[in-house]
């Protein structure tokens, strides 16, 4: 848009420029109060449609010894009045324990992501007009747990040693797997045995005619010698 935002840590105020307007007499379009910050690179942020701003606040606890802060999350509306004040306050304010340091309304997915001094994150979004981001993971389905899993954490909670439990399933399935192993190393074992070749010659009274003839050469020359 042509609107642009200015705040700092000595002010509670914001304030909205008009970029088509800025000259050293300009003044702001708009301001708005009660919106205290400690945090230098606190920021604000537009709708998609522009009609509203978003502002995150934060300020020391004053009944906190620890210095810890606390702040707020607030929304103001960038429609024209009919009057002529530019001052606003806000239409719409969510308390928060943490002081906010990061404000984005995210244009595509129209969800409003917070980041708080404490390093956590909050998204706020609609069922209705945000499209994607939080939706996808808020719309899922917790995950089930079957019986082994509670089995095993319902003796993992009672100090029960798990190698009791998963042991005998381990032991089972690799003593079937070296049976089959056995098995299948066997079939090709006969599988891939070769057959004795078969004997040269033709059997003559259980010996072969190779045997025989062998037989006949050595007694012709043992009768050779004889002789």
């Amino acid at each position: 848009g042509s609107q642009i935002t200015t705040r700092s840590v000595d002010s509670d105020v914001v304030r909205v420029w008009d970029t088509r307007r800025l000259s050293k007499s300009s003044s702001p379009v708009l301001c708005c109060l009660d919106v205290p910050t400690i945090h230098e690179t606190a920021n604000c942020d537009f709708s998609p449609n522009d009609r509203f701003l978003i502002v995150g606040c934060s300020q020391y606890s004053s009944t906190d010894n620890n210095n810890n802060n606390a702040g707020s999350l607030k929304l103001f509306s960038m429609e024209k009045k009919n009057d002529a004040t530019i001052e606003r306050n806000a239409i719409v304010v969510i308390p928060m324990d943490v002081g906010v340091v990061q404000v984005r309304w995210h244009s595509k997915l129209n969800q409003i992501l917070v980041a708080r001094s404490d390093a956590s994150i909050f998204v706020f979004y609609s069922e209705t007009k945000s499209r994607n981001g939080a939706l996808i993971s808020a719309s899922k389905a917790g995950k089930t747990t079957d019986s082994l899993s509670a089995l095993l954490r319902s003796r993992a909670e009672n100090n029960v040693n798990l190698g009791e439990i998963i042991l005998p399933f381990a032991n089972n399935t690799s003593a079937k797997r070296k049976k089959d192993n056995d098995e299948k190393n066997s079939n090709d074992k006969k599988q891939k045995r070769i057959p004795e070749p078969p004997a040269i010659g033709i059997k003559v009274g259980g010996m072969s005619s190779a045997s025989s003839t062998f037989t006949q050469f050595i007694s012709a020359k043992f009768m050779e010698k004889k002789t």
